[in-house]
């Protein structure tokens, strides 16, 4: 069986994907929020704050030779790797998705 799929942007925060199957009346529509790097940096950095935690403590938590990557990751510049953000969400005692998309 061939499927189409197409992807269409509803807004510049969230992205969608529509899959039609060929002979079939059915279509899919799966849709997520993506990623903001500043929000989710915002959101590092306030969770770190509010339980009192520096940045060298957190790289010292994380196995990182220096503070410049929690930097980054609080300025908005990147993002941390599933490996860093699954040992935040467990430092920070909230879930990945708390980090990145806030609850």
């Amino acid at each position: 069986m061939v499927a189409d799929f197409s992807l269409y942007f509803k807004s510049k925060s969230n992205l969608g994907y529509r899959i039609e199957n060929k002979g079939k009346e059915r279509m899919v529509w799966v849709e997520y929020q993506l990623i903001d790097k500043e929000k989710t940096g915002a959101r590092i950095k306030n969770l770190r704050e509010k339980r009192g935690i520096s940045i060298s403590e957190v790289s010292t938590f994380l196995g990182l030779g220096s503070g410049q990557a929690v930097y980054k990751w609080q300025r908005g510049e990147c993002l941390p790797s599933i490996d860093n953000l699954y040992a935040l969400a467990k430092l920070f005692g909230t879930t990945m998705d708390d980090i990145i998309q806030g609850e």
